[in-house]
């Protein structure tokens, strides 16, 4: 992420409650995460996106991990989502969340940097920790498609599940196997089957990409 970078006075409404700007956070294309102030001074992190007004597929997506968010609230392992707007209009997305100072892409290159080695306690209490987080969203019968270090972030010592933009419910209760009509996710963190086209074993010869990386 870019240095912090003060922004003075500036103030963003959402949902009819006023957040303080203290500074950006992070950055890329066409998102900024600021750090703000509630009016009873809690730190959250703002996330801000500009959407073209004719990208409807963007804003469905937003939409879409505003719902998921909103039936995980009070989920330990969750990012939580305290408020979150969707104006078409203007082109704009906003949600407030959680602040973590970091995450575990962030802690793992720290420690590259420094040299150390990744002990051994370190790789089971994380590990223990996004197992946990997967079998919440599994138990909600939601399939991430984005695992990955950057999307673990760390707020106040515990290991949150972020970024649920592509994520998907699982309709049926019986559903074994998840097809999608493209695969999702970060190549480098999907699985084999999200890479490679299947064939669906219902013999209609319909291929999509498997549900892997979530």
């Amino acid at each position: 992420p870019p240095p912090p970078t003060p922004t003075g006075d500036a103030e963003v409404t959402v949902d009819g409650v006023k957040y303080k700007v203290l500074e950006c956070v992070g950055k890329g294309g066409s998102s900024r995460v600021y750090k703000v102030l509630t009016p009873d001074l809690k730190v959250r992190a703002l996330k801000k996106v500009k959407v073209p007004p004719a990208a409807t597929a963007a804003v469905a997506a937003f939409a879409n991990e505003i719902d998921l968010l909103r039936r995980l609230a009070g989920r330990r392992t969750i990012v939580q989502l305290y408020a979150a707007e969707v104006r078409p209009a203007a082109g704009v997305v906003l949600l407030v969340l959680e602040y973590g100072d970091t995450d575990l892409a962030g802690m793992l290159a720290r420690l590259r940097d420094d040299g150390r080695a990744v002990s051994t306690n370190f790789l089971r209490c994380h590990w223990e920790a996004m197992l946990e987080a997967v079998a919440t969203i599994h138990g909600a019968r939601i399939v991430h498609t984005d695992l990955k270090p950057a999307n673990f972030l760390v707020v106040r010592g515990e290991l949150k599940l972020i970024d649920f933009g592509i994520a998907s419910r699982i309709p049926a209760d019986d559903t074994t196997k998840v097809f999608l009509d493209a695969p999702r996710g970060t190549p480098n963190y999907m699985s084999p089957e999200a890479l490679r086209e299947e064939v669906a074993d219902d013999g209609l010869g319909g291929g999509g990409g498997g549900g892997g990386g979530g």
